[in-house]
C-alpha cells in the first residue's frame, strides 16, 4: 500500500504492529493525524525504530481514550530516561528493546556463510543499504 494512503488503512486496524526502519520517509509517519485515524479500540506496538511515533501525540491520544493502548519496545534514547513522560501513561505498556532477541545459533551460520563468501570473493548476502537506512 502506498504511504499516501496510510489513513485509509489506518481507520480499519485493531492492532498496528510497525516493524519500520528508521529513514527520513517514517519520520513521524505515526503523527497526530495518523494516530487520529486509528479507531478508539486499536492497539498499536512498536518493535521497529522509534522515529516512526510522534511520542507527543502517542500519549495525548492514549491519555484522552483516543486509543486503547500501546507497546513501545524501542526509544529514541534508551534506556528510557526516568523523567520521560511515557511512563506515567497508564495504558502504554514499556519493555527494554527486547522484541528481537539475537540467539547465536541463528546468528553464527549467516556469519561462517559470509565469511566462506568472503575469502572466496563471492557477494555477500545480508548486506545493510546504508543509503536506504535498513
Amino acid at each position: 500500500m502506498p504511504v499516501d494512503r496510510i489513513h485509509d488503512f489506518l481507520q480499519e486496524t485493531d492492532y498496528l504492529v510497525s516493524v519500520l526502519p528508521q529513514t527520513v520517509d517514517t519520520n513521524n509517519l505515526l503523527d497526530k493525524s495518523a494516530l487520529a485515524r486509528l479507531p478508539r479500540h486499536a492497539y498499536l506496538i512498536n518493535i521497529g525504530r522509534s522515529n516512526v511515533i510522534d511520542d507527543e501525540a502517542l500519549i495525548d491520544a492514549l491519555r484522552s481514550g483516543d486509543s486503547a493502548g500501546a507497546v513501545l519496545d524501542v526509544f529514541d534514547e534508551e534506556p528510557l530516561p526516568e523523567d520521560s513522560p511515557l511512563w506515567d501513561v497508564q495504558n502504554l505498556l514499556i519493555t527494554a528493546h527486547i522484541a528481537a532477541t539475537s540467539h547465536p545459533s541463528l546468528i553464527v551460520p549467516i556469519f561462517v556463510e559470509n565469511y566462506r563468501r568472503y575469502t572466496n570473493m563471492q557477494p555477500l548476502k545480508h548486506i545493510v543499504d546504508f543509503y536506504a537506512g535498513y
